[in-house]
């Protein structure tokens, strides 16, 4: 410890020396406290990392999934929507199909472009769950994914 005396006395050459007890420290408690909530803030820092790392990671990997499966169904199903209105078509100016076919085949087309929007819209949530888990606070949907170079 640092000791201070006043200039009470001429000075003697003295030396002073002193020694800290520990029983009688009452600072160590303190520096104890204060490692402890630096060490308490330090795990709960890196829970939080590893909370926000693990969701970006699982919103992207949904994402991921999602793209790929509405990219494959679009290709199939544009596809199909073409042959089955072509065939619709035909149908119509030939009389080729009865009306009750030709109906399925409408309503087949109705069906998958319906099927065809849900998994835009899954692709589109997932999409703005990825910005969230990023934290982007602005973000602009894609028109098209394919062509507005998403991964």
């Amino acid at each position: 410890n640092y000791h201070f005396e006043r200039e009470q006395r001429v000075d003697w050459l003295e030396l002073m020396m002193g020694i800290s007890i520990p029983l009688l420290d009452w600072n160590r408690g303190n520096r104890q406290a204060t490692d402890l909530a630096i060490r308490k803030k330090e795990l709960e820092y890196n829970a939080l990392r590893e909370t926000i790392g693990d969701e970006v990671s699982m919103a992207y990997e949904i994402y991921q999934n999602l793209l790929l499966d509405w990219k494959n169904f679009q290709r199939d199903a544009q596809e199909l929507i073409s042959e089955a209105t072509t065939v619709v078509t035909q149908a119509h100016a030939h009389n080729t199909l009865l009306p009750d076919e030709v109906l399925e085949m409408e309503l087949t087309i109705v069906d998958t472009q319906k099927l065809l929007a849900q998994k835009r819209r899954n692709l589109t949530h997932a999409f703005i769950d990825l910005q969230y888990s990023v934290g982007t606070e602005e973000f602009k949907l894609p028109a098209n994914p394919e062509t507005d170079g998403l991964p």
